[in-house]
């Protein structure tokens, strides 16, 4: 806890050196107080002397008696401490103020002022050999000093920090000065200390202490209290109204560094109602003197409770209390998980939690179930009663009622379940009675119940979609064959479009029927087997084989196919034997692929797979339309004169001539300079 230093070193001087009166023969007589004031009775005066006072640090008030027989005792009362607000209050608890001294001419005790204000103290002398004789003093000294404000002072600093720091209700400015004001003392274990002064001025203080200050803060921040006083232990606390509910809040015990229970218990003791404070402190109800009167039972402002955490205390037991009211027990009896703890504690948070569980509705699945948690400190008993869930009787037939429709039988009972209605099945709620509509899930099946509550079979659109119901009602997923295969996914609702099943894809026209064979689709077709599973790669049908991207798309022109060229036309059939492509004649196996470096017959394809023309493949020749020549290129071959012209025949223009050459081979005749064949020769190749 956060301590002022000053309060410690005060309340360790004043417990060593200024409580007790003392004796002080050292300077017992001496002059020099700056104040003297006296009282006297018959032949006896008795003097107080002192010198003014310094917030903080100890005041000397010397005591001597003169006259009478000049053997005295003296004793100081509890100092009291008048605030600059006008309130006053004993600072020390006046039944563990320090006797009467021996026997002596004079003595000094000592005080520490620690608030701006006035402190009173009062002296007593008596003569011992007139014991009759009791002379008192009473002298006040003011104090000022702004390093040590009065107790109105820091308490409307700490009300204003509060105030803006809280959202203003009740309950939470309530909290924060509770967790405030532990955070400013500790117990004064001495029980020396007993007022809002030393609470909140030398950080230490009884009970007493914790109340006072507590009930200044409360007040300061408008909020209604009262102390409560427990005669029997010689305790006190406050009880405080929030929200126009009392309660009971116990600083003294609440201020503890423990935490051997599992929960904050620097919040055990606020916000109890008085049964759960009776628990911690026993005698505080039958006692004489115990001031509040008012019995609150509520715990709307408990600490646990509003912050949820006995909620979850609760919700912990309910599965077992859920058990006992599942098989219809009128009195049982649950163990407390703590019941081990001591039985001031487990006590008061079994009687939260009790208090949370009779705020929770309880039902089974056919009835209403009136519960009423008592707890103790090691287990809660229960005691149970049962009622009818919903409309339970009427007049034969349906029934309106509040808005929902029931059904009794011919004696009038309220129907559960299943219930054939001319001619049309009808379900009312097993718990209720009331008729249902919409979907239903019942033994494992789902049905659809129209607005009128009546089943439905078939197809139906709900809410824009297709199911399809068994004659039973049953809805219906996964393939249905209807004149048509139809798709129904998970939810029942019928599919359409392309529809991937673990990888396999299929495609659902509009109205849901599964499609087989060609599918033209956004520019491309595919092909769905008989399955309607859609085919990829190579397919034959119609006499024809067509090759399928890995989409499924048929693909058409030129298509690689694995390493191999093929030609598709454009309805996707794969191309064989000869075709014109692009003017170009190419040349296709039976089974598809382009021949290309291969002779196919007399002709030749190149390695782009376009047949050869007019060139010499390798010993061969080929001429214009392709086909090799055979003996082309063998002589012998003439030539006539410088002619362009050569003949390879001996033509009737060879016949009139004389003057030619003859070369052994064709190469030959053309490396001599002829460019061209006699158009006679070339009639009778």
């Amino acid at each position: 806890m956060r301590k002022r230093l000053f309060g410690i070193i005060a309340a360790l001087f004043v417990a060593i050196a200024g409580v007790c009166a003392f004796a002080s023969p050292a300077f017992a007589g001496e002059g020099g107080h700056a104040h003297v004031e006296s009282e006297t009775a018959g032949d006896i005066t008795l003097a107080v002397s002192y010198n003014d006072p310094v917030a903080g640090q100890p005041l000397t008030l010397h005591v001597s008696a003169s006259g009478g027989s000049g053997q005295y005792k003296y004793y100081m009362s509890a100092p009291f401490y008048f605030d600059t607000d006008g309130s006053y209050d004993s600072v020390m608890d006046p039944a563990h103020m320090p006797g009467c001294t021996g026997v002596q001419a004079e003595t000094d005790y000592q005080f520490t002022p620690m608030a701006s204000g006035a402190y009173q103290f009062q002296f007593q002398v008596m003569d011992m050999a007139n014991t009759g004789l009791y002379l008192r003093k009473t002298v006040s000294v003011k104090v000022s000093d702004s390093n040590y404000p009065s107790v109105s002072n820091r308490v409307a600093k700490a009300v204003a920090q509060c105030n803006a720091e809280t959202d203003g209700s009740e309950y939470e400015k309530a909290l924060w000065l509770h967790d405030w004001l532990l955070e400013q003392l500790e117990y004064d274990n001495s029980l020396t200390w007993s007022s809002a002064e030393s609470a909140l001025c030398r950080g230490t203080g009884t009970c007493q202490a914790y109340e006072e200050a507590y009930s200044k803060l409360l007040a300061t921040a408008g909020i209604e209290n009262e102390e409560t006083r427990d005669a029997g232990d010689g305790h006190t606390w406050n009880a405080v109204k929030i929200d126009d509910e009392w309660c009971q809040v116990d600083c003294t015990w609440d201020d503890t560094s423990d935490n051997w229970y599992g929960f904050d218990q620097r919040h055990l003791y606020f916000g109890l109602n008085d049964d759960l404070m009776a628990i911690a402190h026993g005698k505080w109800k039958g006692s004489d003197g115990s001031t509040y009167g008012a019995h609150e039972t509520t715990l709307a402002n408990n600490y646990f409770v509003r912050n949820g955490e006995a909620q979850k205390w609760a919700d912990a037991y309910a599965p077992e209390i859920q058990q006992h009211l599942d098989a219809k027990e009128t009195s049982f009896s649950v163990a407390a998980t703590n019941a081990n703890d001591s039985e001031s504690i487990s006590g008061i948070i079994n009687g939260i939690v009790a208090s949370e569980l009779n705020e929770m509705r309880w039902e089974t699945s056919s009835s209403e179930v009136d519960v009423r948690f008592e707890a103790s400190a090691a287990a809660f008993s229960v005691s149970a009663s049962y009622r009818p869930k919903g409309f339970t009787s009427g007049h034969p037939g349906w029934n309106l009622d509040n808005g929902t429709w029931y059904y009794c039988d011919s004696t009038g009972q309220a129907c559960r379940g299943w219930a054939y209605v001319n001619g049309s099945w009808y379900y009312l709620d097993l718990s209720t009675g009331a008729m249902k509509t919409g979907w239903l899930d019942d033994g494992g099946a789902r049905y659809y119940l129209d607005p009128s509550g009546a089943m439905k079979t078939g197809w139906q659109s709900v809410s824009g979609q297709w199911f399809y119901l068994e004659p039973s009602g049953a809805m219906v997923t996964g393939w249905k064959w209807l004149g048509n295969w139809y798709y129904l996914g998970a939810s029942g609702a019928m599919a359409s479009g392309w529809l991937d099943l673990n990888g396999a894809w299929y495609y659902l026209n509009q109205s849901g029927a599964m499609q087989t064979g060609w599918l033209s689709y956004c520019g491309s077709w595919y092909f769905l087997d008989s399955s309607g599973l859609m085919q990829t790669g190579w397919i034959s049908t119609g006499g024809a084989w067509y090759h399928m991207e890995g989409s499924g798309a048929m693909q058409t022109g030129w298509q690689l196919v694995g390493g191999t060229w093929y030609y598709f036309f454009g309805n996707g059939s794969m191309a064989k034997g000869w075709q014109v492509i692009g003017g170009t004649w190419y040349y296709f196996y039976d089974s598809g692929p382009m021949a290309s470096n291969a002779w196919v017959g007399n002709y030749y394809l190149s390695g782009s797979g376009a047949m050869a023309t007019n060139q010499w493949i390798g010993p061969y020749y080929v001429g214009s339309d392709g086909a090799w020549i055979p003996g082309y290129g063998q002589g012998p071959y003439y030539r006539v004169g410088n002619s362009d012209v050569y003949h390879n025949h001996w033509c009737r223009t060879m016949g009139s001539v004389s003057n030619y050459q003859t070369y052994p081979t064709l190469q030959s005749v053309l490396a001599s300079g002829a460019k061209r064949q006699c158009r006679n020769c070339a009639q009778m190749d």
